[in-house]
């Protein structure tokens, strides 16, 4: 993608960030994507700091976050069957930003106490993978409310990437695994009939390799004809027209992500060392949405056309369009092919 040619780190326009595995952006620490994709049982509903299912502590508690963040929104999971719990949220973030709570915790500190749970917290009396490790507890209102000054912000592009980078991974190599099986099924078709028809002069326009392999085959058990995956590789490459398709499989490191808020789009890209190891996250570009450039709007078009929106539901499936990309949230937050 061209457009990743014009990244400028000398710019100061440029946001950069060496990756750091963070821990915290996970559903263990009350993130969440608020908008459910299509299909999904899950769902929020906003409530208020003062709702009659919330205990005198609790509505106290959320009375005095909003106060102190007017713009945040308490959000309930309709499937919940207890209000101990309530999601954080801004307008302008497509995941909560943590949760708050007033509740004892089962198996652990059973009193009642303040909670509060977010990405930048690391309670390390907790072992790793425990849920607890990313809260903040006390008895005391205003304890709990200096942690909630110093962790409750909206997030920064870079860091949505580590709460999607796993399903856009996944969706990426679950595409690619596809596309590579329906690739080697045409590519045999192809080779048998070669062998079927003879090879005539076509064989003078082939890699060597595989010249040597079709003309001194291996055959399997069942007399059908043995296909190394590297010469079937060179063999795709070399029958790409007659296969009428493009045969190859997308680089797995290559994707920028576009952000789309409150009318303008906001792009961030992957950066890799020379062995192909991400090592920066670049904030490298942002305007109004109208003015997107037109390499990335019109793949965006693509997606929101073909309608696949998030995870996909079924194992090996993806929601991964090859050479397009992929829609994690409609109409806020895509994954580009580059």
């Amino acid at each position: 993608m061209k457009i990743l040619d014009s990244i400028d780190l000398n710019d100061p326009s440029v946001e950069a960030y060496y990756h750091k595995y963070h821990r915290g952006f996970n559903s263990a620490a009350g993130i969440e994507i608020i908008k459910s994709p299509m299909g999904s049982s899950r769902h929020y509903v906003e409530v208020s700091a003062t709702d009659p299912q919330h205990s005198e502590a609790f509505a106290m508690y959320a009375s005095q976050v909003k106060h102190e963040f007017p713009n945040v929104k308490f959000l309930k999971d309709d499937l919940a069957q207890t209000w101990t719990w309530l999601y954080l949220a801004v307008d302008d973030c497509p995941y909560t930003l943590g949760t708050i709570g007033y509740t004892g915790l089962y198996g652990g500190d059973k009193k009642d106490k303040y909670r509060f749970k977010s990405p930048f917290i690391w309670n390390r009396i907790y072992t790793d993978g425990d849920s607890n490790s990313f809260m903040a507890s006390s008895a005391n209102l205003e304890t709990i409310m200096k942690r909630i000054r110093k962790c409750l912000r909206p997030f920064y592009p870079h860091e949505l990437f580590y709460r999607q980078r796993r399903i856009v991974s996944n969706e990426k190599d679950n595409a690619g695994d596809q596309f590579e099986g329906v690739m080697r099924d045409k590519g045999k078709k192809v080779i048998d009939a070669l062998l079927g028809g003879g090879l005539g002069n076509a064989k003078f326009n082939w890699i060597p390799q595989f010249i040597k392999m079709v003309e001194n085959p291996e055959l399997n058990e069942d007399g059908t004809l043995y296909l190394p995956f590297d010469g079937l590789e060179l063999a795709l490459m070399n029958f790409k027209t007659e296969l009428g398709e493009q045969a190859h499989i997308e680089n797995n490191h290559d994707y920028i992500q576009v952000w789309l808020n409150n009318g303008r789009y906001t792009l961030t890209a992957i950066l890799h060392d020379g062995k192909g190891a991400l090592e920066q996250l670049v904030t490298f570009k942002t305007g109004l949405i109208e003015e997107m450039p037109e390499e990335v709007s019109t793949k965006v078009a693509t997606l929101d056309f073909m309608g696949k929106e998030g995870e996909s539901k079924n194992y090996g499936e993806s929601n991964w369009a090859l050479d397009v990309g992929f829609m994690a949230i409609k109409g806020e937050l895509y994954y580009i092919a580059c």
